[in-house]
């Protein structure tokens, strides 16, 4: 779909298609303005118009949208002679955020949906006015190295709305800013997969385990409960001890019972959790004390820190941890709960991941 853009004189392209049931069509089938559909009402144009005649509502059909999500088309869409090209971010069990190629997104809800994949970039597409379909992302595998400087994936160039995730193994998904990208190209064996539009430009990329960014930091807690359990007829009852663990961070971090821990109680450290809540892998942290706010500084817009003669980023996400009380810095944006941090102390205590080898975890001693 090709629109024109008469203020920049420019034309702008989209590839973007959603499969579905042709539903919901107002104020008429041949003749729609809208189209409800995924707790959404796109708004068609009547470039649409054109296709109607072809179709019938309850039929299987694919919409074609501009760059910002209105329908420009509408075609048969039977034998799977036209796939679904949305691309999206799961986001719980019914819902989902559809990439849009302007560079925004669109939440989808699908009520009679059973999302699987969460935090996954999967391929979007709807059987039914309520329910959203999920497959998971097949990307290729990369030809080369990706240059965020010269924005090229090997020979194929990269869109300048390219979006960036990072996962280990089958955890969850991870987006990355570019502006966090400072350290070089990123190897061709630590991206796992590319995804390219129509015009062969790289559009979405997926790390495998470059940032660090891809685990959850905080406090392992460990408890230890006591069970009673029939016992073998002449005993009577035995006892049983269980641990089990979460993570601590501003929030609380459920794990699988059945996940083993081989870490200390009470320390910090990241964690990389399946959909299941099973721990994938977990990274020891490193720690850095007797540091000061005067040690920080911002660099075109990201935060850094000076701590025995090596400088480190601090993460976005930041994790901050007042040590008297045994509590969070609560603030959502993690700038801001560096900032209360920094206030609230002038003896800081550092932890490094040794993956992206940024602060994580910042204690106000």
């Amino acid at each position: 779909v090709v629109t024109y853009d008469s203020m920049s004189n420019t034309l702008l392209v989209s590839d973007l298609r959603m499969t579905c049931k042709y539903q919901n069509p107002a104020p008429n089938p041949k003749a729609p303005t809208s189209i409800k559909l995924l707790g959404h009402t796109f708004s068609v144009l009547e470039s649409a118009w054109d296709f109607t005649n072809d179709i019938s509502v309850g039929q299987q059909v694919a919409l074609l949208f501009t760059v910002d999500g209105q329908v420009a088309a509408i075609l048969p869409s039977s034998n799977n002679q036209i796939r679904s090209t949305a691309l999206g971010m799961v986001t719980g069990e019914t819902t989902a955020n559809l990439f849009l190629p302007n560079g925004s997104t669109l939440e989808l809800t699908g009520a009679d949906s059973k999302l699987k994949y969460l935090n996954q970039v999967c391929t979007l597409s709807a059987s039914d006015e309520d329910t959203l379909n999920a497959s998971r992302f097949s990307g290729r595998r990369a030809n080369g190295d990706f240059d965020p400087d010269a924005m090229t994936v090997g020979q194929y160039a990269v869109a300048p709305g390219v979006r960036v995730y990072e996962q280990f193994r089958d955890g969850a998904q991870v987006s990355i800013p570019l502006s966090s990208l400072t350290f070089g190209p990123i190897p061709q064996d630590q991206i796992k997969a590319v995804h390219m539009n129509s015009s062969d430009i790289v559009d979405v990329i997926v790390f495998d385990d470059v940032t660090g960014d891809a685990y959850t930091y905080g406090m392992m807690i460990r408890t230890t409960t006591t069970i009673t359990e029939p016992g073998d007829g002449q005993t009577g009852e035995d006892e049983k001890n269980v641990v089990t663990w979460r993570l601590e961070n501003r929030n609380t971090i459920k794990i699988n019972e059945h996940s083993g821990y081989a870490g200390k109680n009470r320390s910090f450290a990241g964690i990389a959790l399946n959909e299941k809540g099973y721990i994938l892998a977990s990274l020891e942290l490193t720690e850095i004390a007797r540091v000061s706010p005067a040690d920080f500084f911002e660099q075109d817009g990201r935060y850094y820190v000076t701590a025995q003669g090596r400088t480190y980023a601090v993460a976005d996400q930041v994790e901050c941890y007042k040590e008297g009380t045994e509590s969070w810095f609560d603030q959502e944006n993690g700038r801001d709960r560096m900032n209360a941090c920094l206030a609230f102390s002038s003896d800081l205590t550092l932890y490094i991941d040794p993956v992206g080898n940024k602060v994580r975890i910042i204690v106000a001693n």
